[in-house]
């Protein structure tokens, strides 16, 4: 029964890390879950199932697996259970950018087995805890991290992968910029001489582009993005992510159409960083074009959601100089009306404001649906989303609510 669930999950991962392998990978994954129950012999196999969901972009399937078998641990009481499942917990919560979440499950899974213990799966661990404590800001913890004594083994295995991806993101938060170049493209290396290229396990080119921008070399960070970008992310955050570093490259008109195509992309997803990013991005390239009343709406948005994250150098990025988080915060209500009001008009995606705005302005559905070469039905369903987000019952409650919000004329 053991070799079967070893043979299932070895399958499962071998068609997530398989360009255009996803959809089997989870449906391999599932099958590997639902059949076999938490064991001594099981537990590695359904791991590897979980992590082929979470490189296979599925995590809310891998996070109802992974909370579920985690309650399992909680009533038997086996701290090396808890600890494997703990750590994948942890790497759930760092790729939708629960910074706090990602640093506590990590911490909890290292305490409950020596460094020693851990094997190569350090590299795994260290890999979620140096990012999430980096993207906290906390950065002399993540270069305590670096200090960890590694197996000689290490970067022969796909842990080693991510640690590359981890230590290389930790030296470009604290300016060690060729350092940061070095780890990305030694990891670039690796998957090339293993002949793979998974961006969703280490998108080295993102990361490498991203450093090249940080040196002042655009042309270099553009070349690594289109390289990529034709190679056909199929991941909406890889493509979210590649389309903001194209658009930092582009001549200002050009950069809000990428901006906001990136935008409506990683609304729909998972990573919550890179979303705040993408808005504070659209928002200065507003700014930039003179339209400062909406460019003020979207970096709001992106620093209300970096701030949920727990992302205190982005909030601090996208904050004005001279105003620390509280003055901030209270900014954010217009006069004339309440923090919790501007905060539910935030709260609407892209599309959503495009359609409350037009609605507000005395548009029928037939009129939106037209203007945005969309189906009424959309329009429909949208606006369903925005009463409940604004918390309004009809549509001529629409401008009262928008008419203070700089969301007006956004169209």
């Amino acid at each position: 029964m053991a070799y079967l669930a070893y043979a299932h999950a070895a399958a499962t991962m071998s068609a997530a890390l398989t360009e255009g392998q996803a959809d089997r990978a989870v449906i391999e994954a599932e099958r590997v879950l639902q059949r076999h129950h938490l064991s001594d012999s099981t537990l590695q196999p359904l791991v590897i199932a979980l992590l082929a969901l979470v490189l296979a972009g599925r995590l809310d399937l891998a996070l109802s697996w992974c909370e579920r078998l985690l309650g399992e641990c909680s009533a038997r009481r086996v701290p090396t259970w808890q600890a494997l499942l703990s750590a994948v917990r942890a790497e759930i919560a760092l790729r939708q950018g629960d910074l706090q979440v990602a640093a506590h499950q990590a911490r909890g899974a290292m305490s409950r087995i020596s460094v020693q213990g851990w094997g190569v799966g350090i590299g795994l661990l260290l890999s979620t805890l140096i990012q999430a404590e980096t993207g906290m800001g906390h950065y002399d913890e993540a270069m305590a991290l670096l200090e960890q004594p590694l197996p000689d083994e290490l970067f022969q295995t796909l842990p080693g992968l991510l640690y590359l991806r981890a230590r290389g993101r930790c030296h470009l938060a604290t300016g060690r910029y060729h350092a940061a170049l070095g780890d990305f493209t030694a990891a670039g290396e690796l998957m090339d001489a293993w002949r793979m290229d998974m961006p969703l396990l280490t998108p080295w080119r993102v990361d490498a582009a991203e450093t090249w921008l940080a040196l002042g070399d655009p042309k270099r960070a553009r070349a690594l993005a289109e390289e990529q970008l034709r190679l056909g992310p199929e991941d909406p955050r890889l493509r979210g992510a590649l389309l903001v570093v194209l658009a930092r490259t582009d001549e200002l008109k050009r950069r809000v159409p990428r901006l906001k195509e990136a935008v409506e992309i990683l609304e729909g997803g998972d990573d919550r960083i890179q979303l705040a990013i993408a808005l504070g991005e659209l928002g200065r390239a507003y700014r930039s074009l003179g339209d400062f009343n909406r460019g003020r709406v979207f970096v709001r948005k992106a620093w209300h959601v970096a701030k949920t994250c727990g992302a205190d150098p982005l909030c601090r990025e996208l904050m004005p100089r001279h105003a620390d988080a509280g003055e901030f915060a209270a900014a954010a209500a217009q006069p004339g009306q309440g923090a919790e009001q501007q905060r539910d008009v935030e709260a609407l995606t892209e599309a959503e404001v495009r359609i409350a705005v037009l609605a507000a302005h005395g548009n029928t559905n037939r009129e939106i649906a037209s203007k945005l070469f969309v189906t009424v039905s959309t329009v429909e369903q949208h606006l369903t989303r925005i009463y409940r987000k604004l918390n309004v019952k009809r549509r001529r409650d629409l401008p009262a609510k928008l008419s203070d919000s700089s969301l007006t004329g956004t169209v």
